[in-house]
């Protein structure tokens, strides 16, 4: 009998292998290919065509410094506005550039011309780098054009024209994320969400239908948790010194916060297989759980979503783990400052184990009744 208990328990444990694997190795491997994949950091080189109705001095200056911009990789020069569109249709660029006719002249007499700018509207990314690079060489082009008739008619000295032009300086300052970069700060969101994905994965594999010892169900929500964690930190450190991302703070407020949310994910896996009793329906919530990341507000400000779904965040766990994760590694945020996501995530932590211990008693007084009534319909069956 107790070598059978042994044969059973070993399968259990070679059963669980490929989940534990999965959640130990998947997330790095991502890290690897992710990083890879957005090691660029900044969009640039955007394909772009250029309409020139004008083909002045002016504008062919105003061509050569958008060529010269690293935004910018320009696909084709032509005289007709409908070949952007089809061009950017057939995918061939992501923004179109159209400078009017009268642009030279316009710019002379005083007047502001449009420069019409088309964006392919599926790829922000680019055309979020775009915006900022025609902005960069029309605001040049612009100072360089007031400086010339400043000084020419109204004879002020350079110094004097570029007060006039700007009589206010100002610089920007962008922390955390100096260089703009897209994956700096969405990057790590999206891992660690595999992480928990991974690790409510893992608890639920951890139900075992004989078992309805909470003892045993704490234990194993610790388990999850630590290999969650174990996890997370691998996947951070790929992507924090193979790809070099910015990391500000202290590890200490982040391994709590991970410790947390990854234990609670996995409490959640353990409760929904108690609940459900069937692995295979508990799994199917695997997708609300990744979905979690879009209500949080990581991608999307809370802000600026409708009343509804700013009321909902509040109760999503990776929104307190996932922004104060981001604030301590890319603004250096300390442990004192995230102490109230951290509160927060501790008492999700402890509803769920209570959840767990509610279930299990639940599930030992049906087992109980269910005894007792088999044994009183056995008894009856006798006696008739």
């Amino acid at each position: 009998m107790e070598n059978q208990q042994m044969k059973n328990r070993h399968i259990i444990n070679k059963g669980l292998l490929i989940p534990i694997l999965f959640t130990l190795l998947l997330p790095p491997v991502c890290s690897l290919i992710l990083g890879y994949e957005f090691s660029g950091q900044r969009v640039t080189h955007v394909p772009t065509a250029i309409v020139d109705h004008d083909n002045s001095t002016l504008s062919r200056n105003l061509t050569d410094k958008i060529s010269l911009n690293d935004a910018f990789d320009i696909k084709y020069f032509g005289q007709e506005n409908d070949v952007v569109k089809k061009l950017i249709e057939s995918g061939e660029i992501a923004t179109g550039i159209i400078i009017p006719k009268n642009f030279s002249s316009d710019m002379l007499n005083g007047q502001a011309p449009e420069i019409l700018v088309i964006y392919d509207g599926t790829q922000m990314a680019m055309a979020g780098a775009v915006k900022t690079g025609i902005s960069e060489v029309l605001g040049t082009i612009r100072s360089g054009y007031l400086l010339q008739v400043m000084q020419g008619k109204l004879n002020l000295t350079p110094a004097e024209a570029q007060n006039y032009i700007q009589p206010i300086a100002y610089t920007t300052r962008i922390l955390g994320n100096p260089a703009k970069s897209t994956p700096t700060f969405i990057l790590q969101g999206i891992l660690v969400n595999i992480v928990q994905v991974a690790v409510f994965l893992l608890g639920i594999e951890m139900f075992d239908k004989k078992n309805k010892r909470f003892s045993a169900y704490f234990k194993k929500g610790i388990f999850c948790g630590l290999a969650g964690t174990l996890s997370a930190v691998g996947t951070l450190w790929i992507h924090i010194n193979l790809f070099k991302s910015p990391f500000n703070g202290s590890a200490i407020p982040v391994l709590v916060l991970t410790v947390l949310n990854m234990t609670g994910m996995a409490n959640i896996g353990i409760l929904l297989s108690l609940l459900t009793k069937e692995k295979q329906l508990a799994v199917e919530f695997a997708t609300l759980i990744m979905a979690t990341l879009l209500l949080a507000g990581y991608t999307f400000p809370v802000v600026a979503m409708t009343d509804l779904f700013q009321k909902v965040s509040k109760f999503i766990p990776i929104s307190y783990y996932v922004i104060p994760l981001r604030d301590v590694t890319l603004l250096g945020t300390t442990l004192q400052q995230v102490l109230p996501d951290i509160y927060w995530l501790l008492k999700f932590m402890l509803y769920t184990w209570l959840g767990i211990l509610f279930a299990c008693k639940f599930g030992e007084l049906r087992s109980l009744i269910s005894s007792f009534i088999s044994t009183r319909r056995g008894k009856e069956a006798k006696e008739v």
